[in-house]
């Protein structure tokens, strides 16, 4: 390269004599090594990140072998059912478990036999499963193989029951639908009050007007609650309007502290740039003009369009422009200088403008006489307007 010449010699042994920190200081390698060692450093950092050599993912050099033992999605591995040799990613697949003829599905009706039920042996296992749907022979109705039994005795559909609640005679088909709207049927109150009700009170909404555990919503805050916590809860409503402590405004509960800490302009906030000790009860809304004549406060010098760019606290500006002076009067004669060629380099370009304009105008000059019109203009002249007649002998 350029520097290997002889005369770089010393400059580049100068330069890789410097002591650096690892370019992976950031991922956490402490080392400090010349610029001339930061290559072969990097060639074996435990922190570089290199590919990984099956699914090319970027990771760090110390986890390397990790990623390929236990994370990479490409490592080979065998299905702990069927044995079965693949990728990783494929053999944890929801795809190959659905299909692993070996794979523990258990019994799909959840019987309690306690058998690890395989895929390939679930046909055999539903001849003997006891939650296998059947068929009753009587009713034609299908129900479980356990049930079989004790449905043929007491659940038929075409055996004769009463209703329990208002002794209706009928066939268990009929009345077992008809219990479930019997008026007379006791029911609980869906809001747990405790009271002994039948249905019909609660078709009728008679219940519901007088339950202390009804739900009900505060018109405020659309808090839930019951019946029987409304009074007290306009008392603690946390929507409930108090004045603020400072602008005496009102503000709901809830929102009184928000108010006090980020809104409220009577609030005593100080000066946060601590200029002063009678700056410490400032009010939140004379900050913008408290702001503007802080010493604290930082501003930017009077150059910076000339090229300064510091920024220092009001109280040192005065300081800055008397040891900056010569800074900024450097600045403002080399911005003096550009400004100036700048208006050179138009004056030129205008020039040449209005040269090319006097030739435009020769030539289209030069057009027109060549051509040859007759034109009656005292006729004309009576024909058009005076105001049109000016325009015309204008071109």
């Amino acid at each position: 390269t350029r520097f290997n010449h002889i005369k770089y010699l010393p400059l580049k042994r100068k330069i890789d004599g410097f002591r650096v920190f690892c370019s992976n200081k950031g991922q956490g390698c402490q080392v400090v090594s010349t610029v001339g060692e930061l290559s072969s450093h990097l060639g074996e950092c435990p922190y570089s990140r290199v590919p990984c050599d099956k699914c090319r993912r970027s990771i760090m050099r110390q986890y390397l072998d990790i990623h390929r033992l236990h994370e990479c999605p490409k490592r080979v591995m065998n299905c702990v059912y069927c044995g079965v040799a693949g990728e990783h990613a494929v053999i944890a697949s929801e795809q190959h478990q659905a299909r692993c003829p070996d794979y523990p599905v258990g019994c799909p009706r959840k019987c309690e036999s306690g058998q690890e039920v395989k895929r390939k042996d679930l046909k055999s296992h539903a001849d003997v499963c006891p939650l296998e749907p059947v068929r009753c022979k009587d009713c034609k109705c299908n129900l479980l193989r356990v049930e079989l039994g004790h449905h043929a005795k007491n659940q038929c559909e075409f055996r004769l029951i009463h209703c329990p609640h208002c002794n209706r005679q009928g066939t268990y088909k009929a009345i077992t639908p008809h219990t479930k709207i019997c008026d007379e049927a006791p029911v609980e109150c869906p809001n747990k009050c405790g009271q002994d009700l039948k249905r019909k009170q609660l078709v009728d909404g008679t219940h519901s007007e007088v339950c202390p555990l009804q739900p009900l919503t505060c018109a405020k805050c659309m808090a839930d609650l019951v019946r029987k916590e409304l009074v007290s809860h306009n008392q603690s409503c946390p929507k409930r309007i108090v004045p603020c402590g400072y602008c005496h405004q009102g503000i709901p509960y809830d929102e009184l502290q928000v108010h006090v800490k980020e809104v409220c302009g009577e609030y005593p906030v100080g000066c946060p740039k601590k200029c002063n000790k009678d700056a410490e009860q400032l009010k939140r809304k004379d900050l913008m003009k408290h702001a503007e004549i802080c010493p604290l406060e930082p501003v930017q010098c009077p150059y910076y369009k000339v090229g300064c760019d510091t920024e220092v606290i009001r109280k040192e500006l005065s300081s800055h422009m008397e040891s900056y002076m010569t800074q900024h009067l450097a600045k403002v004669t080399e911005a003096h200088e550009k400004q100036s060629i700048m208006l050179e380099k138009q004056r030129a370009e205008l020039m040449e403008a209005r040269e090319e304009n006097a030739k435009l105008k020769m030539t289209t000059t030069a057009m027109m006489n060549s051509l040859s019109f007759e034109v009656n203009w005292p006729s004309i002249k009576r024909q058009l307007s005076e105001q049109s007649y000016r325009c015309l002998k204008t071109i």
